[in-house]
């Protein structure tokens, strides 16, 4: 039977689980199994340190003395120590696994330990079985009932977030009413969670207590978000409306952050529109009104940047040939692409929806200031004087006319500022258009915020195998690392093979310094991997740079693109196309060979923008200069 290496995916087998297991599990914030429990024939119960028990395993494989392993396969399995629910008895595990095997299917053993399917086991003594100074060490280990280890965990939580986890995590065990606690917003479960904290002192002194102060502490929250629901409810204008819900966004858990990427020229239709639902009976139905019309709002338009570059196309082409860019050709493979096929993946135009000048409704000035002429040339009179970042109202579009400056070429666009109705060059603008052609994705800007939220990215990742689950990590790393968030989940989606590279799933590097330990590592974006080695290869660069954990491994490669590509200080290729060509620079610092490249990319991330609900799309399109008017 298979054993695919990764965190429980499909871990146990019939025969000899536990190499199975030894090699599957690693460290994880989320919750493990931290310990195997085996029984002798007399009964008695002996628990291995899962961390020390891998090394020992690895020892064995490397043909070293293994005490503390070869004690571990002389007795039978007996259970998991989890840490989330304690003792769970192993047999009902393996009878999961087979069963999930039969019908094809992956089996998590962490998800499962830590779960409310898992069969408890009322242990009341184990010997813990440690190797120290040469010798086998056992520990006597009494063990309180499940009750008074979960009371245990609540009072030596070291922080809100770990005291909520217990307080979910066990609640069956600890038989606590969660009904009135479950409808409560997340943030209002952080603040229960938070208010216990304070209160717990030197910790609650028994079972009545924690149930007693949790009941007042989910009270105070609910009647706290009634209050506040019955202001927003009753606010008798717009702008009291718009001040509480700014004030109190984070309590209902609206999308702020997306909210505030919105453009100012339409940022007001959305709390205008929520305020025209009044009243919302719950502080979920404001959340749903409220982010909605976010979404519905940020989807509506694009942000289009044109970027001069001092090139013509053909410029491009002189330098980027003799780099020999590859096109595939099918009987043929990879070979040296043509300078007209290359033409077509260099020249922007032919991405760009062709009539997109037609869509832009709004402009945004780019320039420090910038002349309203009564005519689509510069040779036209100032009528008025604009400056960056005001929004108007695109009006009418016209090509510049013959003999405006150089620079002012192409669309010029009609708009009111104040009292005078002129044109602007458009070269000197961002355009808000209302329609764009996926072909345009290679333009899409890497750096900064999308507008997607975490449980936008966790469509995204589930059933990607390891991927499934680190939604939060993806969007922290991409905020820390000023990266677009589905760019860098759909970067390491395409470069783990959808979480199921061998890679992703975590491989045994041993150093060739002795005196460095072998450690599971994990590389989720293939960096490192040439193609000579590529798992050797990566599974050296993961370990060099602290990769140890899936999450170490997503933060560390989020690093690694911002720094060298899309932020980097040189460069700053921060679109596809920018990585592919690089037009700042053309010829260097280019991250590929084949010249559809970028555009490949583009059909991987419409997939993703496609299932997610809140975004916001801004493209940066290359200008180049005109082609010289051939010698007469």
């Amino acid at each position: 039977m298979a054993v695919n290496i990764g965190r429980g995916v499909k871990l146990l087998s019939f025969m000899f689980v536990f190499f199975a297991i030894l090699v599957v599990l690693a460290p994880s914030a989320s919750a493990k199994v931290t310990a195997f429990v085996t029984k002798d024939k007399t009964g008695v119960y002996f628990e291995y340190p899962y961390e020390e028990l891998l090394r020992s395993y690895v020892k064995n494989c490397l043909g070293s003395a293994s005490p503390l392993f070869d004690d571990y396969i002389k007795k039978d399995m007996a259970m998991f120590l989890d840490d989330v629910n304690g003792y769970i008895d192993y047999g009902v595990a393996l009878a999961v696994f087979v069963k999930a095997a039969l019908n094809g299917k992956p089996f998590d053993l962490d998800a499962f330990t830590s779960g409310p399917d898992a069969k408890l086991v009322d242990v009341t003594k184990v010997k813990v079985v440690t190797y120290e100074n040469g010798q086998l060490i056992f520990t006597d280990k009494e063990i309180a009932s499940p009750i008074e280890v979960a009371l245990y965990d609540i009072n030596n939580a070291k922080d809100a977030f770990a005291l909520r986890k217990v307080l979910e995590g066990k609640a069956v065990t600890l038989e606590l009413d969660l009904s009135i606690y479950n409808s409560l917003l997340n943030s209002g479960k952080i603040a229960v969670a938070e208010s216990m904290l304070l209160r717990r002192g030197d910790g609650f002194a028994d079972l009545d207590t924690l149930k007693a102060v949790l009941a007042e502490e989910v009270e105070k929250v609910k009647v706290a978000v009634e209050v506040i629901l019955d202001s927003l409810n009753t606010a008798a204008s717009l702008e009291e409306f718009s001040s509480l819900i700014i004030e109190n966004g984070e309590k209902f858990e609206l999308e702020l952050d997306a909210y505030r990427m919105i453009i100012s020229s339409r940022s007001g239709r959305v709390l205008a529109q929520v305020f025209e639902s009044l009243p919302y009976e719950s502080a979920n139905t404001l959340k749903d009104s409220f982010n909605q019309s976010v979404a519905e709002t940020l989807k509506s338009y694009v942000i289009v940047t044109n970027t001069a570059y001092n090139y013509t196309v053909s410029d491009m082409l002189d330098i980027q040939m003799p780099l020999r860019p590859q096109w595939y050709v099918s009987g043929v493979g990879w070979t040296n692409a043509p300078r007209d096929e290359v033409q077509r993946y260099v020249e922007p135009a032919n991405f760009v929806l062709p009539d997109l000048v037609n869509y832009v409704a709004e402009l945004v000035i780019s320039a420090d200031s910038l002349f309203v002429r009564n005519a689509p040339t510069t040779e036209g009179a100032s009528l008025a004087t604009v400056n960056k970042g005001e929004i108007y109202v695109v009006e009418e579009v016209q090509e510049g006319l013959e003999g405006t400056v150089a620079g002012t070429e192409g669309y010029w666009f009609k708009i009111t500022a104040g009292e005078s109705n002129g044109w602007v060059c458009g070269k000197h603008a961002d355009w808000v258009a209302e329609s764009y052609s996926p072909k345009m994705l290679q333009f899409l800007a890497l750096s900064g915020k999308s507008g997607v939220t975490v449980s936008d990215l966790a469509l995204i990742l589930n059933g990607k195998g390891i991927l499934s689950g680190t939604e939060a990590v993806f969007y922290q790393a991409s905020r820390s690392n000023n990266i677009n968030e589905i760019f860098l989940t759909s970067l390491a989606l395409h470069e783990s093979g959808r979480g199921t590279s061998q890679l992703a799933n975590g491989v045994l590097f041993t150093p060739t310094d002795s005196t460095l330990p072998p450690r599971v590592v994990y590389n989720m974006y293939g960096i490192g991997a040439v193609d000579s080695n590529p798992i050797l290869k990566g599974a050296e660069y993961a370990y060099n740079h602290g990769w140890f954990s899936p999450e170490e491994a997503i933060i560390g490669g989020a690093y690694f693109v911002s720094r060298y590509y899309v932020n980097n200080s040189n460069y700053f290729q921060d679109t596809l196309y920018k990585m592919r060509w690089n037009p700042g620079a053309p010829g260097k610092h280019q991250y590929a060979t084949d010249i559809g490249w970028a555009s490949k990319q583009t059909n991987f991330i419409r997939q993703f923008y496609a299932q997610v609900n809140i975004y916001n799309l801004r493209f940066d399109i290359p200008m180049y200069q005109s082609e010289p008017e051939p010698a007469p």
